[in-house]
Formats: structure tokens, sequence, C-alpha cells
């Protein structure tokens, strides 16, 4: 499950081009 968020949400930060700095802090929350 994990594994699909991860994918879901780089590939949501490729479309909007979210910034690194936001990419972490979403993976952080969601550890």
């Amino acid at each position: 499950m994990l594994l699909r968020e991860n994918m879901v949400l780089r590939r949501l930060a490729k479309h909007s081009r979210i910034s690194t700095r936001e990419k972490l802090s979403v993976e952080l929350l969601l550890r």
C-alpha cells in the first residue's frame, strides 16, 4: 500500500511540478 501511495505521489509531483520541499514534507507526513 505504501509503495502504491509513493508511486502516486511521484506521479502527482511530476504533473504538478511540486517543489522538493513540499514533496519531502508530504512523504514525512505519510510516514
